[in-house]
């Protein structure tokens, strides 16, 4: 069964078994490579008083054999109570229903094509982690994830911090890592490789 996701006005991203339609376009989940997103929530004071507000969220699903992305943007601004293009709260509510989706249903199937990489032996880089079966170890080699010290993770968007057993932050991307285009798949692998609730 389909879901339909309405993002802005006028416009419904369709999500099918095995492809969306989004922007006009039929976009099949095999040819997505990666999800990146950007979100500026920005306000204006005058004198203290908030007195502007501007919304600027976009998501970029880069497909496999096209040079740029397929883009979604979703703009608020708000001026003197006055909305100038839709208010930046609908732009922020749609921009977080396509996030939710995609996280839901596209997203983890990209991971999964690491995720059959590492199951296969192999070790994959992802967002500066370079990642097998038993660790995820960063590139300076100083900061190791396993299942014994794994302890959940905090994501918003393209950030990813991952905890330990206590609660404390264990790892988290870099500005570098927030630009990685699959730093998104990061907590799809991670949660089925190190999670206690995991299978492995």
């Amino acid at each position: 069964m389909a879901m339909e996701v309405n993002y802005k006005k006028n416009k419904t991203a369709i999500f099918h078994k095995n492809f969306m339609e989004m922007e006009g376009r039929e976009i099949y989940y095999d040819d997505i490579e990666a999800v990146r997103y950007s979100l500026d929530d920005m306000g204006g004071l005058a004198w203290f008083l908030p007195v502007a507000r501007w919304v600027d969220g976009r998501v970029h699903l880069f497909v496999k054999n096209e040079k740029k992305p397929v883009t979604v943007s979703l703009m608020g601004i708000h001026f003197l109570g006055i909305p100038i293009v839709p208010t930046p709260q609908r732009a922020m509510d749609g921009f977080e229903r396509l996030y939710e989706a995609i996280d839901s249903i596209v997203t983890p199937k990209i991971a999964q094509r690491y995720l059959e990489q590492i199951h296969a032996g192999q070790e994959v880089e992802l967002a500066g982690l370079l990642i097998n079966r038993w660790s995820a170890v960063n590139k300076k080699r100083d900061k190791v994830i396993s299942k014994e010290n794994y302890g959940g993770l905090q994501r918003r968007f393209n950030h990813v911090t991952v905890l330990d057993k206590y609660s404390d932050p264990l790892w988290q991307t870099s500005i570098k890592d927030v630009f990685s285009n699959n730093v998104t798949a990061l907590p799809h692998v991670l949660e089925e490789l190190f999670s206690t609730t995991s299978p492995n």
